[in-house]
């Protein structure tokens, strides 16, 4: 049996949706902008398909509209207890060589609960802190060979080639949500998050050639940049409970910039290369080192 309430509501979502094209609603294919990891127990039972219907304190993510049609307030706690991640690059240059990388750690978790106090009436208030990303890896890889793969050089005593890539990315957002009870069945609220975002990046790259007349080339290079930022961003929700049929609609905020500071820095050295054509060897070296430099990050509306 189909309550007044269901007719009611749906019939709403089917006006909105068959005036979408007039109204100029964009729905862009957003292909894991917030979903790169799950939280609650509902979205991990269900692969991460949650977008906006939730009732329980995950919600503070998903859709705070959803926090004031919760029955018993409590505390929130989600983690998987450990993850595996497994980085692979593979090259050509070193004959189709794989540098792998993995570890085992703990993975981004969430802790969320909500206030509601007689004083509030149909208010509600929630906390929560949660990891959006957690991202470790080093792959390192020595080349030791005497011919080169695809080399044009003739002949060569030795080739040896040293390679660095190593990344370190962490973010993490902190909120408080309102949400209020429009009637039993419908809930709206508003998150706001402050997030941190923390990313270094190096890479070293280190080639020695010895040719048969004793020629050596060598070349080393090191670039590497590393930020923070803090920022600021909303989600927005509207939450409809049917007792059995849940619809949830949000909104997510382009992120706003508090602040920011990176450095950055090059290190390259060239020795015995002909880098003009003149059959004779060419020496250089260049460093460049930039630090308190501004940086910017922004995430995207959804």
């Amino acid at each position: 049996m189909i309550s007044k309430y269901q007719i009611k509501y749906l019939g709403l979502t089917s006006i909105i949706l068959i005036f979408n094209p007039f109204l100029n609603l964009e729905s862009q294919a957003q292909d894991a902008n917030y979903w790169t990891h799950q939280y609650g127990s509902r979205s991990t039972i269900l692969g991460g398909a949650v977008i906006g219907s939730v009732l329980d304190l995950s919600g503070t993510y998903y859709n705070p509209g959803g926090l004031s049609l919760i029955e018993d307030p409590d505390v929130f706690l989600a983690a998987k207890v450990l993850e595996r991640p497994h980085f692979t690059l593979e090259s050509a240059f070193m004959g189709h060589r794989q540098i792998n990388s993995s570890r085992i750690s703990p993975a981004p978790s969430i802790i969320a609960t909500m206030f509601s106090f007689e004083g509030l009436g149909k208010h509600r208030v929630g906390i929560s802190f949660f990891t959006r990303y957690e991202v470790k890896f080093d792959l390192f890889n020595t080349f030791v060979t005497s011919q080169i793969p695809g080399s044009v050089i003739p002949v060569i005593k030795s080739f040896t080639s040293d390679f660095l890539l190593q990344v370190n990315l962490s973010e993490y957002w902190g909120g408080l949500t309102w949400s209020y009870k429009v009637d039993p069945k419908i809930g709206v609220g508003i998150t706001q998050y402050l997030t941190y975002r923390s990313h270094l990046t190096r890479i070293k790259l280190s080639d020695q050639l010895i040719k048969i007349d004793d020629q050596i080339l060598l070349t080393t290079d090191g670039r590497e940049y590393e930020y923070t930022n803090y920022g600021l961003l909303w989600k927005l929700g509207i939450m409809l409970d049917f007792n059995g049929l849940t619809i949830g609609l949000n909104a997510t905020t382009p992120s706003v910039q508090l602040q920011g500071n990176g450095k950055s820095a090059l290190n390259t050295t060239v020795i015995g290369e002909d880098n003009d054509g003149d059959g004779k060897q060419d020496t250089w070296a260049a460093a460049h080192v930039q630090k308190n430099v501004d940086s910017k990050f922004h995430t995207p509306f959804a």
